[in-house]
């Protein structure tokens, strides 16, 4: 037996004969069956190197140089320093760790930088353009608040000449291929350039904040990395609307500082996309990475599995990871307060808002249970007008909702303006201001026009820039207020010229990994932090962060909830990458006063009526006694947490399934529906009515899998 490297099929091959083959079978090699071909086979590094006593002297030398350059990327991966000369203007330096990036990038073609928030990722990128003579043309794709800034900083680092062309709605500037030119677009606009972004192979393309691309079917993503997008015909059936090829590139670098998520699913595009010899096929990415499982109904691949083989793969492949504590050691700590005003005035709107919580929650709540129940209708359209009153109830509840915490927002401006007239008293003080609405905004920037800058998402990119750059060289300009949403992604509200270690937020994102994102605008690379006394007398050096709330309210119980969070992402630096990404991707969802989940809310009603065809008269039967047993011990329709009975949401679903299979038999999608409940609340029921409802008790799973 012999193994080789094929080249034209890019994969390892053994050449061996019939009674040979369970030494690739066992080494997990697949058989080609092609009768030109048949032969085991891998893709797989790993894999192969299991029978590397076997191979040919060239997939022998192939395999030594493919193992070494894993195994330097993977150390070059954590790389703070690295002893190498590269190429630069005048008067800068690279930092330690930007040089052992840039090296990384020397060395293969495409490379994700995922170094933390604040460590010079767009340096780390035009550093290897720098390296890399051959680039003459090259893309950066990213959020157009970033469009300036990207120019900017390619007009600062570049050392040797480019034409640096930003891209703006639908002009496209005229290019002269014989010059080196920089084209800097937005993820919004490159459908209006699909043909222009593929009239040449690019020598790289970078794509920063490239977690923009993560869905894999958005629009932003197909037209950077390809693929098909569908719709639907007059008869409602799918059909092919367009096929989208990739942006064409010889180097590619994607940038982003969100490490590893718990949802893998959402890395496959942009790892597909960099490494495809890898990252092939998805179904194996699947059940390895993202712990697909079928419940006979159908595929969940919203799970996580295998994630530190994951990141160790994504290293040995060209990830770049680095966090602030390994890095920035004397970059100071995030302080979090909660600012806590007293209701005085504002006790009306205060009481008007618990009102509205209470309406809004009892609301959702009904029209969650109608479309759990409209799910077992045999009638779709049944199902499709319980979402659609969903969908309009919860819209216009929520609206009610909003409009009150604006006028709560509006009615703290006094408040946060006193705050900041205090903190401006120190003329070399500054303060970045965070908020939702424009009129909030604008409120506190009218106070303090001719030392504060304003920036929210409907002014034009030059105003934004200016607003940018004001604030960060011009010391007599003290405030900058800006939104949660457009000032929260990738500016740099810092620098050397304009020291800033301070931030107020008088209107709150419930989402921490908004906040997070956005304080993190100050939290960056020179960053010394002021003087702040905690609550023990203590003086320490840090930057401050405030929380501004009225006392008693929604907000003043989320801002304390977030401001634990933070500090979970503070203790998460201490932890390994892995650990954290699970912790940061927590931080992505909203925190909400807590609401209960109906048992069949994570099942859509194709995958119930599917199960329903599965269903036995007997079991049918099984599941009607089930429920009733289960509602003849919920006699307080949950108002107790007692572990009796439903919760609140399934009490309703419940009872209502209960009270049908006494007045007539259950149908299949009804009882499909009930064996949710019943499989939810197994505990309470005797192990012979869950086994006669279709159910594998609990306890019988765990003793399969011990088993096994």
């Amino acid at each position: 037996m012999v193994l080789i490297w094929e080249d034209g099929r890019s994969r390892w091959e053994c050449i061996s004969n019939y009674a040979e083959r369970t030494i690739p079978k066992e080494a997990k090699f697949t058989w080609d069956p092609d009768p030109d071909v048949k032969r085991w086979y891998t893709h797989d590094l790993s894999k192969a190197v299991k029978l590397s006593a076997y191979a040919d002297p060239i997939a022998r030398q192939r395999l030594e140089r493919e193992v070494k350059l894993r195994e330097e990327l993977r150390e070059a991966s954590h790389a703070t320093d690295a002893e190498v000369d590269l190429p630069r203007p005048d008067g800068l330096n690279y930092l330690p760790f930007q040089r052992a990036g840039i090296l990384v990038g020397t060395k293969i073609e495409n490379v994700l930088i995922a170094d933390e928030q604040g460590l010079g990722k767009t340096i780390q990128f035009l550093g290897i353009v720098n390296a890399d003579p051959s680039v003459k043309q090259a893309v950066v794709v990213c959020p157009a608040s970033l469009k300036f800034n990207w120019r900017d900083e390619a007009q600062k680092w570049f050392v040797r000449p480019f034409k640096t062309h930003v891209v703006s709605g639908s002009d496209w500037p005229t290019l002269d291929f014989n010059e080196s030119n920089l084209i800097i677009i937005n993820y919004d606009i490159l459908d209006r350039h699909y043909d222009n972004l593929r009239q040449r192979t690019w020598d790289i393309l970078g794509c920063d904040e490239v977690h923009f691309i993560k869905g894999g079917n958005t629009l932003r993503a197909l037209n950077v990395i390809g693929g098909k997008k569908y719709g639907k015909d007059e008869n409602g059936n799918k059909k092919l609307v367009k096929e989208y090829t990739q942006i064409p590139a010889r180097r590619r670098v994607f940038m982003t500082g969100t490490p590893i998520p718990n949802r893998p699913k959402e890395l496959w595009p942009i790892v597909h996309s960099l490494w495809p010899e890898t990252f092939r096929s998805w179904w194996h990415y699947a059940n390895r990475y993202c712990n697909a499982t079928n419940n006979g109904w159908g595929w969940n691949f919203n799970g996580a599995s295998n994630l530190g083989e994951l990141q160790t793969l994504l290293r040995e492949h060209g990830m770049i990871r680095r966090l602030k504590k390994d890095v920035l050691t004397e970059l100071p700590p995030k302080i979090w307060r909660v600012v806590e005003i007293p209701a005085n005035g504002a006790a009306r709107l205060i009481e008007q808002e618990r009102e509205q919580y209470e309406k809004h929650r009892a609301l959702q709540e009904e029209l969650r249970v109608q479309v759990e129940l409209a799910k077992a209708s045999s009638d779709p359209e049944v199902f499709k007008d319980a979402v659609e009153q969903l969908q309009k109830g919860v819209t216009a509840s929520f609206d009610a909702m909003a409009k009150i915490r604006h006028e709560l927002a509006i009615a703290k401006i006094p408040y946060i303006l006193e705050h900041l007239c205090v903190a401006f008293d120190d003329p070399n003080h500054k303060v970045v201001c965070f908020g939702h609405h424009r009129d909030f905004i604008e409120a506190l920037h009218d106070k303090f026009k001719k030392n504060s800058v304003i920036y929210y998402g409907g002014m034009s990119d030059k105003k934004k820039d200016e607003a940018k750059k004001r604030f960060t060289s011009d010391p007599t300009c003290q405030g900058f207020m800006g939104s949660i949403m457009a000032a929260g992604v990738g500016l740099t509200l810092f620098s050397q010229q304009s020291h800033c270690s301070h931030a107020v937020f008088g209107e709150m994102d419930w989402v921490p990994a908004n906040m997070a994102q956005a304080e993190d605008r100050l939290h960056r690379i020179g960053q010394e932090g002021g003087m702040i006394e905690l609550e023990t007398g203590e003086q320490v050096r840090g930057v401050l962060i405030e929380i501004f709330v009225f006392e008693g309210t929604l907000d003043c119980t989320i801002a304390k909830r977030v401001v634990e969070k933070m500090n979970v992402i503070a203790q998460a630096l201490d932890i390994d990458p892995e650990q954290k990404g699970v912790v940061m991707e927590d931080l992505k969802e909203p925190i909400t006063p807590e609401k209960e989940t109906a048992a069949s809310q994570g099942t859509s009603r194709r995958e119930i009526h599917e199960e329903a065809r599965t269903i036995t008269l007997k079991q049918l039967q099984a599941i009607g006694f089930a429920l009733q047993r289960l509602a003849a011990f919920d006699d307080d329709s949950a108002m107790k947490r007692n572990a009796i009975g439903f919760n609140k949401m399934d009490t309703r679903i419940g009872k209502e399934l209960a009270a049908r299979s006494v007045s007539r038999r259950l149908t299949p999608g009804e009882a499909a529906l009930g064996r949710k409940l019943v499989q939810r609340y197994q505990g309470q029921l005797p192990v012979e009515m869950v086994v006669a409802c279709g159910i594998t008790p609990k306890g019988e799973k765990s003793k399969k899998r011990e088993t096994a």
